[in-house]
C-alpha cells in the first residue's frame, strides 16, 4: 500500500500483478501485467520501485508508477523472499536459504554479497528479519541463524 494504492500480485493459475487506486471515488485499476508474479515472497517499494522474486526465481524491479519492468536478474530460486533495509535488499533463496545483498537501484543489478546461511536443510519460506543490528534467518526445518550486520574494527 503506498499513496491511496494497492499492488497485488499472483502467480498460480493467472500470473499477473496489478496495481489499485482506493481513493478518491470507487476503487478502480490503474494498471495490471504479467511483469512481477510473486508466488509466496513479497514484493518491497524502495523510491518508486517495486521488488520481489518471481515464481521461477528471478529478481525484478518494477516501476511503481506504470508497472514497467526495469531489469530482472536470475538466481534467487523459487520461494524466494526479501526486505529492505538502507537502501539495500536483502533477498534469501528458497530451496538453498542463500543470502544476498543487493543494491536497491532501479539503474541495474548490483550485488554487493553473498553467503551460504544454514548448516542442515536450507530450504525457507521466511523473509530474513532485521532487528537491532542483527539479521535473522529461519529455515523450514526450523534452523535459527542470527547474523550480526555490526562493522568489524
Amino acid at each position: 500500500l503506498h499513496d491511496g494504492r494497492a499492488f497485488l500480485s499472483t502467480a498460480e493459475q493467472h500470473k499477473l500483478c496489478a496495481q489499485f487506486q482506493f481513493a478518491p471515488g470507487p476503487v478502480h485499476e490503474v494498471w495490471s501485467n504479467r511483469n512481477l508474479s510473486t508466488y509466496t515472497g513479497n514484493v518491497v517499494l524502495v523510491s518508486g520501485y517495486l521488488y520481489g522474486v518471481d515464481k521461477t526465481g528471478i529478481l525484478k524491479c518494477v516501476d511503481w508508477q506504470g508497472g514497467e519492468e526495469r531489469w530482472a536478474q536470475r538466481g534467487f530460486e523459487e520461494h524466494g523472499t526479501l526486505i529492505a533495509a538502507e537502501g539495500k535488499l536483502i533477498i534469501q533463496s528458497g530451496k538453498s536459504g542463500t543470502l544476498a545483498v543487493v543494491e536497491a537501484a532501479s539503474s541495474g543489478y548490483q550485488e554487493l554479497r553473498r553467503m551460504k546461511v544454514f548448516i542442515g536443510s536450507a530450504a525457507t519460506f521466511t523473509a530474513p528479519v532485521l532487528a537491532d543490528g542483527r539479521l535473522f534467518c529461519r529455515s523450514y526445518a526450523g534452523e535459527l541463524v542470527c547474523l550480526s550486520l555490526a562493522p568489524v574494527r
